[in-house]
């Protein structure tokens, strides 16, 4: 370790920075971490989600000569699963780019820390979402962790949570969330690796993590000290220069904690010592593990929302930031006075058709501005109106109903029928691109709509809803995720649903009032499930993917067999290694 040290080379850190970087060292030392078969560089040690996070864990100590500043392996792990994703999100942003200016919505811009487009030209790849049943390909989450979720776990009722939370389960089964979304082929990035992203290589990424920082951290002089008791020097030590002294002090995940959490510190005089004494308040990120919420992603792009609840006031800034860093270009914001847009309460469903559901945090106002601006990009808008419900249990169009197929979906008994929290639907259509939308169809009770659109409808009863069994999250081809095994069981049983559904423990998450779909955002989806370098179709991937995990899960189990130790619950999804996009 001492010599890896000093020679800045032979560490997984190292290996994995030179591999995105593309340097001749990383091209040498890929032939190591290659597995076979695959386009990833994996470490034989250091493979999956749970491997990167222990390997990153274990040699936080590392670190090794960057450009102008200094990388730990948890920067190198979050700039390798940015680069490979570049490939994705250059060809989207690209797509997005053209199709919008030639919309004449503008070219939208990419921050030199985004990814570089310059490699992606002739690329075609449609960014954003057309159906909800098209294959994922990338998906952004949130670790639930100690830095913001332990401050919202102190107090569930005022952090928006639904009950006292167990923050140790709850970290794992996120985990296991992405490492099971890796497993079917997606690629996830969470909101922490894409801050991370280039911080010591690039001033620009830096400055700009200082600056996000520094927006949330308050300094305050205590309004009770005398003004007669204090010397001159006094107030520098809560000036924007001093703060941004201490800040860039701070190493790029310390700033993460601080825009996470956003302090308020307070000082007193002391009059020994250093001078002060200060007092402590945060105000943390709590929610912004449900990354569905702080935007939607149309068939035009990505949209912005405006939340409602004042604990997730910041949230939006963030993402929109995250976006930006991506090179994903944001298409507009909601920002009508008055207007409120979640994502959970969006789903699309092809480009005939997206449906907006309005009621406890979206209402009308979104709807019709995202209309009127041209966001969504449909022939036709349903608005799924709850007027008598707006219980905090169904907050969300996504904790009532979601699409399994595009010819099944889940739909909670009581939003149709006569039941007396029923849900209407309000159809928009507009003549073609460019035009103004119209009410064509007003009030049809949602039921006979999604059946009118060709739907089976899975009905969901009000236990089942409960438990989040409609909170399901399709990741295309076939392939859904559940946290509710009845309901997960009813959609396997299910005669015209002809894919794989899989079961997941999401408890200490569900405790938070979100779920699976709450937990992800899919930032691009493709209709055929190719991969744009033109490899293997996600189908295959995942079989050859799954047949893999059998043999190394065999394996565990007969090493874990000769120790005497009891093999790990068939629930817990095993590691595995990763292809390239």
């Amino acid at each position: 370790r001492a010599r890896s040290r000093a020679s800045g080379m032979g560490t997984p850190a190292r290996r994995a920075r030179d591999d995105a970087a593309g340097s001749p060292t990383g091209a040498a030392a890929k032939k190591r971490l290659v597995g076979e078969g695959f386009g990833v560089p994996v470490s034989p040690r250091n493979h999956g989600a749970r491997e990167a996070h222990a390997a990153a864990t274990e040699a936080d100590s590392y670190d090794f000569a960057a450009g102008s500043g200094r990388c730990t392996a948890h920067e190198a792990l979050a700039d390798t699963r940015v680069a490979l994703a570049a490939p994705l999100l250059e060809g989207a942003w690209l797509d997005t780019l053209q199709r919008n200016g030639d919309a004449g919505m503008g070219a939208p811009c990419v921050p030199s820390g985004g990814v570089n487009a310059d490699r992606a030209r002739g690329r075609r790849q449609h960014s954003g979402q057309r159906h909800e049943d098209d294959f994922a390909q990338i998906v952004l989450v949130c670790e639930a962790n100690l830095s913001n979720n332990i401050m919202g776990a102190l107090h569930p009722n005022g952090s928006l949570y639904e009950r006292p939370v167990n923050m140790a389960v709850c970290s794992r089964q996120h985990l296991a969330f992405r490492e099971a979304l890796e497993a079917e082929g997606a690629h996830t990035l969470s909101v922490r690796e894409v801050l991370l992203h280039d911080c010591s290589s690039s001033v620009r990424a830096r400055v700009e993590l200082e600056d996000l920082a520094a927006d949330v951290l308050v300094y305050e002089m205590d309004e009770s000290a005398a003004q007669n008791i204090m010397n001159s020097a006094d107030p520098y030590y809560v000036t924007d220069h001093y703060k941004s002294s201490v800040l860039r002090a701070m190493s790029p995940e310390q700033l993460i904690d601080v825009i996470l959490t956003a302090p308020r510190v307070v000082i007193t005089p002391s009059f020994r010592d250093t001078g002060f004494t200060a007092t402590y308040e945060f105000r943390p990120k709590a929610n912004l593990q449900f990354t569905r919420d702080q935007q939607i992603v149309t068939l035009n792009g990505i949209v912005m929302a405006r939340l409602r609840s004042s604990q997730r006031a910041g949230e939006v800034k963030i993402m929109r930031y995250v976006h930006q860093k991506l090179g994903l270009p944001v298409i507009g914001e909601v920002c009508d006075e008055g207007a409120f847009l979640e994502g959970g309460d969006f789903f699309p469903a092809g480009e005939d058709l997206c449906l907006l559901g309005v009621g406890l945090r979206s209402n009308r106002a979104a709807a019709l501005e995202l209309m009127r601006k041209d966001l969504l990009g449909t022939r036709r808008v349903a608005v799924v109106r709850d007027e008598s419900d707006l219980s905090q249990d169904r907050m969300h169009l996504d904790c009532v109903f979601n699409i399994a197929s595009d010819s099944v979906c889940l739909l909670f008994e009581g939003a149709m029928g006569d039941a007396p929290t029923r849900r209407l639907v309000d159809v928009y259509e507009r003549a073609g691109a460019g035009a103004q939308y119209a009410l064509k169809r007003e009030s049809v009770e949602f039921g006979e709509f999604l059946s009118g659109e060709g739907y089976t409808i899975i009905p969901i009863t009000l236990e089942e809803q409960l438990a989040y069994g409609c909170n399901i999250l399709n990741l295309g081809g076939g392939c859904v995720m559940s946290c509710h095994e009845g309901s997960a069981r009813k959609l396997a049983r299910t005669k015209r649903f002809t894919g794989n559904v899989h079961y997941l423990e999401f408890d200490q998450i569900t405790a938070m009032y979100g779920a699976l779909h709450c937990s992800s955002q899919v930032l691009l989806r493709t209709r055929d499930g190719l991969m744009q370098n033109g490899g293997e179709c996600l189908m295959r991937r995942r079989l050859r993917l799954k047949a893999k995990a059998s043999s190394a899960a065999n394996a565990e189990r007969l090493r874990l067999a000769a120790e005497g130790t009891p093999p790990f619950s068939g629930r817990r999804t095993p590691s595995f290694p990763r292809l390239a996009p």
